[in-house]
Parts: C-alpha cells; sequence; structure tokens
C-alpha cells in the first residue's frame, strides 16, 4: 500500500511491493514538480490566485472557469459603454421601429431621470440591487414606478441584444400582482354620451375602440381608410403591436353607421400621439357634463380606467354574443381563453349588452324612425 499524506490522504493499493514502490517514486517526482512549478509565480501572482480562490470557493467555481468567463465578455466589460452613450442609440432604434409619439416621449423621460443618477455608469457595471434601491427610492406612486421598471427593462434588454451588458438585471423588477379587479368598462349610456359629445372627426376613433376592441396607439393611430372595408364589413389590422395582433375584425352593423359619414378612399383615420388624447379628453370631459346634467352615472368616464375603449368592446360582446373564442379572436388575443375569462366574462347583462350593440348615430336612428 502507498499512504499519501495530506489533505486528501490517498491510498493505493497493489498487489506486490515492487509496483507499490513504483508508484511511490512516481508520486514523489509529480509532487517535487508541482512544488517546482509554484516557483514559476511571482508572490504578486500567488497573493492574487489564492485571493481570486477564495473568492470563488462560495460558488463552487474554479480559477479557470473565471477565465473562461471573462474571456467570454471581455470584449463587453472592455467596450464600457456608458447609460448616457447607450440611451440615445436605444431611443433611436425605438423610432425606427415605429414606436408611437406617445410611447417614445415616455421611455425618453423616464430614462433621463435614470440617467440622472447612472449615467456615467458603464452600463454592463449596473447591478440589479441598484436598480431596485433606485426604484423604491422615487418618490411615485406603486403604479408609476412599475411602469418605470418596465422602462428599464426595455431597455436593458436592447443593452443585452447589442453586447453592452453581460446580464439583464432589469428582468422582473417588480412582479405583477395577480389582478384581483376586472378592467374598467364603460355603461351604454357612458359610451352613447362620449360618442355625441366628440368633434365630428374624431367620431371614427373613438368608435373604432368601443365597437371593434382596436387599440389606441398601435391601431388606430396606425389605420389608414383603405383598411376599413366597409363593403365587406371587416377592417384589415396590418400594423399593430404584434404579429399575433394582425387579423380582420368584423364591422358590426353600428360600427358602419357610425364610419360611414366620415370615410374616405384612403389617409389616417386618427390624429396620432398627444393630439388623440387632446380629443379623447375634450370628448370625455363633454360626455361628463351630459350626463351630469341628466342625472346619469358618470363614473367610469371621470375614472377612466386604462383602456376602457377596448374593454368594453370585450365584455359587451362577450355579453351578447355568448362567444369566448371568437371575441377573443376579434380582439386579436392568443394563446389560452383563462385570462379572457377572468377579465371579461360575466361583467355586464345581456339586456346591458344587447343596448349597447344598439347604438347608433341620432341621424340613423331618426332615419330608422320615419321608414
Amino acid at each position: 500500500m502507498v499512504d499519501c499524506a495530506g489533505k486528501d490522504r490517498l491510498r493505493f493499493s497493489f498487489k506486490t511491493r515492487q509496483k507499490a514502490e513504483g508508484k511511490a517514486d512516481l508520486l514523489r517526482i509529480q509532487r517535487e514538480n508541482e512544488g517546482g512549478s509554484i516557483l514559476d509565480f511571482s508572490a504578486a501572482d500567488r497573493i492574487d490566485a489564492k485571493f481570486a480562490l477564495e473568492l470563488l470557493r462560495p460558488h463552487g467555481a474554479t480559477l479557470r472557469d473565471a477565465a473562461a468567463f471573462y474571456l467570454r465578455h471581455v470584449a463587453t466589460i472592455s467596450a464600457s459603454i456608458t447609460v448616457d452613450a447607450a440611451i440615445p442609440e436605444f431611443l433611436a432604434a425605438k423610432e425606427k421601429d415605429e414606436a408611437s409619439q406617445r410611447y417614445h416621449k415616455d421611455l425618453r423621460l423616464k430614462l433621463q431621470a435614470f440617467a440622472e443618477a447612472f449615467g456615467d455608469r458603464p452600463i454592463h457595471d449596473v447591478s440589479r440591487t441598484e436598480l431596485m434601491k433606485w426604484l423604491y427610492g422615487l418618490h411615485v406612486s406603486a403604479l408609476t414606478r412599475k411602469n418605470y421598471a418596465r422602462a428599464l427593462s426595455v431597455f436593458f434588454s436592447f443593452a443585452k441584444d447589442h453586447g453592452y451588458v453581460v446580464t439583464h438585471p432589469a428582468s422582473d423588477l417588480i412582479r405583477d400582482k395577480q389582478r384581483q379587479t376586472k378592467p374598467g368598462i364603460l355603461t351604454t349610456l357612458e359610451a352613447k354620451a362620449l360618442l355625441l359629445a366628440a368633434e365630428p372627426d374624431f367620431v371614427p376613433a373613438l368608435a373604432l375602440g368601443l365597437f371593434a376592441g382596436l387599440r389606441p396607439e398601435s391601431e388606430i393611430c396606425r389605420l389608414d381608410w383603405r383598411s376599413i372595408k366597409l363593403g365587406r364589413c371587416i377592417i384589415d389590422i396590418d400594423k399593430s403591436k404584434n404579429s399575433m395582433s394582425h387579423r380582420h375584425v368584423r364591422i358590426s352593423e353600428n360600427l358602419a353607421a357610425w364610419l360611414a359619414p366620415h370615410v374616405k378612399p384612403h389617409g389616417p383615420v386618427s390624429v396620432k400621439g398627444d393630439s388623440y388624447y387632446v380629443r379623447l379628453e375634450k370628448a370625455r370631459q363633454g360626455a361628463i357634463e351630459r350626463l351630469q346634467q341628466a342625472h346619469e352615472f358618470s363614473g367610469s368616464l371621470q375614472n377612466w380606467p386604462q383602456d376602457c375603449l377596448r374593454h368594453t368592446f370585450a365584455s359587451m360582446h362577450a355579453a351578447a354574443f355568448k362567444n369566448a373564442a371568437d371575441t377573443s379572436q376579434q380582439l386579436g388575443h392568443g394563446g389560452s381563453l383563462t385570462v379572457f375569462a377572468r377579465h371579461y366574462r360575466d361583467r355586464v347583462e345581456e339586456s346591458e349588452a344587447a343596448a349597447f350593440w344598439e347604438i347608433y348615430p341620432p341621424e340613423k336612428i331618426e332615419a330608422l324612425a320615419v321608414a
């Protein structure tokens, strides 16, 4: 038996003494060679190696692992692109991607605030812990903080794709909590009041949101009259937020009535950017005044839940036509119907939904009465 004293305490067994002595001689030579090789390192190298091993030991990594990782990412680390340099490049890319003016402005303002704290830092050096500390140091509401986190996630995804960071520190900074309440929607009276209070050339935009469920920025503001085919009763949505949303949306009879007086051979259906929201706010305030004068409910118009035109369409369509798959297809949803059912099932009574799809322009109602 050859007994190797030391930390690992290895033992080797052999059938003959001669073979055991041969193994012992080989081990002595190996030890001498390894002991001599350490002399090739300077004192500073030995100290550096010892310190590095102590750092790596808790992670179960070796110096070779660390060196390989460094070589894979040395270009990123050496480039040292700063946050200030990366933000303009990111915003320029978003502009080329035809991001909406409102979304582009929102990203710019949020990243401007981020740059005030991290602008001169190499982007690869910004840690997740620092981002969390910065987010929760903002004196903003929980919803606004979540919006900042989403902007950072999009920005660092761009940085990762372009090799500016080694890891993505901004993914899921603030996890979405399970929605406890269903999305807010308008009542039938509120929807009608909104349409009647809108400026004439803004009516098609509102009608498309209410009766076709189109998204305001990624669909309505991008829509051309050539895509609205009244004769075939379809809207060709070829520009949207993603490829899943490209679809044909049916034009209901009341939607056709609201669109018909404004239809053109071509040209934008709606104003864009801030102008859209200025028109929307004006129509909303006008509708609130109408309903208050009539002593009718206007709470949803006053609170204006996010995406309430689209959510109103989904809830009213589901209640009236009892076909969740068809409603989901009209909305451009993909995948399971679980989320759809949780948000839109049993939102309104069937009679309310039926009345919603009977909202026509006053001139159409008058014509029907005469007939």
